[in-house]
């Protein structure tokens, strides 16, 4: 049947650049995926969790720094502390974002969109690339969360906010610190692979939060 579901707002977090067709062609299958996800709460008598942002956002950033105050303004919101986050896009889907998980080309880790229906409020979507591991998947979600609840400033570079609101989310600085110590010079590779299983995210993420 025909679809009743548009979507909004689409952003890619892309490595490369992607053809316009490329993109088109990602739009449609996320529709498809999308309508079909949707029509199966519907025939399991699901509720759809409805999103529920802060009222605070879109928290406002001039800043790099302010993409910080961002996640850890999220971290509040969810009384999440400063603790890691286990089943990151489970945890998501139980407040509202609808998370998928589809085959992207490469050059696509992800992307975040609005998904309308008619007589429903806009559903928050975002959509991670199958064959990344589990550590991007989780860091793409996360920095995609970032693009949805900030509102960055023309004169900064909204994917580098992204990405600190990212790290923040998932390693807040006083638990890093909390681990390693505040002052370090080095840090061996036993300890980043022990941090890298406490916040699921990879090594290299870990060393970039570290520095």
């Amino acid at each position: 049947g025909q679809s009743n579901i548009h979507l909004e707002g689409v952003e890619f977090r892309k490595n490369k650049i992607t053809s316009k067709k490329e993109e088109s062609q990602i739009e449609a299958a996320v529709l498809s995926h999308l309508d079909r996800y949707l029509e199966i709460e519907e025939i399991l008598q699901v509720a759809s969790i409805e999103w529920e942002k802060p009222r605070e956002a879109p928290f406002p950033v001039r800043e790099l720094a302010e993409a910080e105050i961002a996640a850890m303004s999220m971290r509040d919101h969810w009384d999440l502390g400063t603790n890691p986050i286990p089943s990151f896009a489970e945890f998501l889907e139980e407040r509202g974002i609808k998370v998928m998980s589809m085959a992207l080309p490469t050059s696509v880790s992800g992307l975040t969109c609005w998904a309308n229906r008619e007589g429903s409020k806009s559903v928050p979507v975002i959509v991670v690339n199958e064959v990344d591991t589990g550590e991007r998947q989780r860091f793409t979600l996360s920095h995609e969360l970032g693009h949805m609840v900030m509102e960055v400033a023309d004169s900064i570079d909204e994917e580098k906010a992204s990405h600190r609101f990212a790290s923040a989310l998932l390693m807040p600085a006083d638990t890093i610190r909390t681990e390693i110590g505040r002052k370090r010079q080095s840090i061996a590779l036993g300890e980043l692979f022990a941090l890298k299983e406490l916040f699921g995210v990879s090594v290299q993420a870990i060393a970039y939060r570290c520095k």
